[in-house]
Formats: structure tokens, sequence, C-alpha cells
């Protein structure tokens, strides 16, 4: 399987931005900067986010994971911002539900056929009280991206 990279440069804690829109666009900077993902994206993660929302209620931590097309997607990254202050996102299972994430998993996937299993890989992390637990107490980018790293697939 090819790697998917997660690495401190895409990784940041205690982001400070007022809501889903602003978190999109500095995560998906971050990883246009660095070439993993096409213009386009984050225009396209913004329209697909409206269209079917990826906010979820986990047991230990409420989260989201925007996502678009592979096609607008260089190589595989996902990017993260463990949030300050709590955000809106809609509910991934009742599109008329807002819940507040603390954890925003950005992923760009450039083979559509591996989407689905990263998708799954990442919500069950989220169910885990040990894992959980260890995001939110990461001090560090680089803490947090390894940690993330260990337990993707």
């Amino acid at each position: 399987m090819n790697k998917i990279y997660i690495d401190s440069d895409l990784v940041e804690i205690n982001l400070d931005l007022n809501n889903k829109e602003e978190v999109i666009l500095r995560l998906s900077d971050c990883m246009l900067k660095k070439g993993f993902v096409k213009e386009g994206y984050k225009e396209a993660v913004l329209k697909r986010e409206k269209e079917v929302p990826t906010g979820l209620q986990g047991a230990y931590i409420n989260f989201a994971i925007p996502h678009t097309e592979a096609k607008y997607v260089n190589k595989a990254a996902i990017a993260v911002g463990l949030l300050k202050n709590k955000v809106n996102f809609f509910n991934m299972n009742d599109y008329e539900k807002e819940i507040e994430v603390s954890l925003v998993i950005l992923l760009a996937i450039n083979d559509p056929s591996r989407q689905i299993g990263v998708l799954q890989s990442l919500i069950d992390m989220m169910q885990s009280e040990k894992i959980v637990k260890e995001i939110l107490q990461s001090d560090s980018s680089n803490n947090l991206a390894k940690l993330l790293e260990e337990n993707l697939l």
C-alpha cells in the first residue's frame, strides 16, 4: 500500500480559528504549499462539505474528516488541526444537526479505491479512548503526527 504522508508540517495543535471554513482553508493551504494537492482542492473540499457533511460524534471526541475527489490530489496526505476552540460541522449521519468538533483531519487521497479504508481506519482510531487521550494531550505537532502515523492502518 502506498504511504500516506503525515508529518508535523501538516499538523497544527492549538489551532485558533472561528469556523469550519477557516480550518479547511488553513489546512488546505498547508497541503497546497507542500504540493500534495492541486489548485482547486480547497474549493472542492468546501463545496463537498456543504453537500456531504463530515462531522462525526465519537465516544471520546467529536471530529470531522473533510475530503474531496482524488482528481485534486497529487500525493496522499493528511493534514490535522487540533482546535483551541471547537467549531461547528454538520453531522455526517444527520445533515440537519450541527456538532462541535475539536479535531479536523483533512484527507487527500489520490487513489479512490483507498478512500473508504482510510476513512474507516480514522473513524476506528477515534473510537479508542487511549488514542483520543493521547491526541488531546499532544504537546507538539511532531508528537501528534507520529501518533497518527503509528495508528493509521
